[in-house]
């Protein structure tokens, strides 16, 4: 009974696990170049402000990034992110998918 528990709370944990966890990801990830502001929503669901940060320089805003993760690629071999980034010049779309080719 214990080990079910632990199971579903950790499912709980990661199916809920907050968009600051994906900035810190990120972050990290650049060693500090892109930067994620105001995240809301989760990992697989949500928005932040991007900005690049330059060695000395002052961080240049790129504008409000969405995201949405594609759970129905999992079905294709791949992995399915819908990204959306609006700025102040102009919105921009990019869906990215990421497999293993088929033989």
């Amino acid at each position: 009974m214990l080990t079910l528990f632990v199971v579903v709370y950790g499912l709980v944990l990661i199916a809920t696990a907050p968009a600051s966890l994906l900035g810190a990801i990120v972050g990290n990830e650049t060693r500090g170049i892109v930067a994620f502001y105001g995240a809301n929503g989760t990992v697989w669901r949500g928005s932040a402000v991007a900005s690049l940060h330059g060695a000395g320089s002052m961080p240049v805003f790129l504008g409000r990034i969405d995201w949405h993760f594609l759970p129905s690629e999992l079905v294709h071999g791949r992995i399915g992110v819908d990204l959306g980034m609006e700025s102040r010049q102009s919105p921009q779309a990019a869906e990215i998918r990421i497999g293993v080719k088929k033989i």
